[in-house]
């Protein structure tokens, strides 16, 4: 597309710059009959102005072109670069949050599994030790209610 327009751009410029040379030539050649020597000093000045002129815009229609090109190549490049930084700043910053998430979820994990393992363990002992102190009392008072019999009688 911008090929195709700049190729319309350079025709267009062309059939100026030849209409422009058309101009100054029909121009210059209509006051050529003049055999004096005023009018070969003007009609030398008119041709060197014809000259001026189409040297001019050649060149003018070169750097134009010239500009034109850079400027859409400056554009190219600075349009790639700032995609390519966009990009990499949200890979970044998913992969940064995809980490973060993984990294607090297995700490929450292994932070309520090993919550879980001491509060049984604490139960565990607790019950134990409960179990074992009712029985020692039990086994204690056992041994001092338990009356002695003497015989058969009183």
């Amino acid at each position: 597309m911008m090929l195709r327009r700049d190729d319309l751009t350079f025709r267009q410029e062309m059939k100026f710059r030849n209409k422009l040379v058309e101009y100054l030539t029909d121009w210059i050649m209509g006051n050529s009959h003049q055999v004096n020597i005023q009018g070969d000093i003007c009609s030398m000045s008119r041709v060197a102005v014809c000259v001026v002129v189409v040297s001019v815009f050649a060149i003018d229609q070169t750097a134009q072109s010239a500009i034109d090109q850079t400027a859409q190549s400056a554009i190219d490049q600075t349009a790639q670069s700032a995609i390519d930084q966009t990009a990499q700043s949200a890979i970044d910053q998913t992969a940064q949050s995809a980490i973060d998430q993984t990294a607090q979820s297995a700490i929450d994990q292994t932070a309520q599994s090993a919550i879980d393992q001491t509060a049984q363990s604490a139960i565990d002992q607790t019950a134990q030790s409960a179990i074992d102190q009712t029985a020692q009392s039990a086994m204690m008072a056992a041994y001092e209610v338990t009356p002695i019999y003497a015989g058969d009688g009183l």
